[in-house]
């Protein structure tokens, strides 16, 4: 994301929509300055594991929490068809106006992996 807005105008007060089949936390972390600048972010968060890897809800909920976002909620969510649990859900994340973005690469204010390890 952020190697890709190079030459291009973007506004603040954007949208951002991440659904990257479990490659949010990469796309989270490369993308800092673009998200930085969203009022909006709507990530595709996932509650049971479904790709080796991935990052799941908890995980993305405190990385943007610390870039100044409150989660509002979930917009859509698709249900396990077996035990009727959450899979997955558009969630939606609002700028926080009276907080500072924290950088989530620098050791002070790391955050921890909840992945799913196959």
């Amino acid at each position: 994301m952020g190697n890709q807005k190079k030459g291009i105008n973007l506004n603040d007060n954007m949208l951002v929509k991440i659904d990257v089949q479990g490659y949010e936390d990469r796309v989270i972390r490369g993308g800092q300055d673009t998200i930085s600048r969203a009022e909006i972010v709507i990530v595709e968060t996932s509650f049971q594991c479904l790709y080796e890897g991935q990052p799941m809800f908890e995980y993305i909920y405190e990385v943007l929490t610390k870039m100044g976002f409150s989660y509002r909620g979930a917009l859509e969510q698709i249900s396990n068809p077996i035990d009727g649990g959450i899979l997955q859900a558009d969630s939606l994340f609002v700028k926080d106006k009276g907080k500072n973005m924290v950088n989530c690469d620098n050791g002070k204010n790391s955050v921890s992996v909840s992945t799913c390890d196959g």
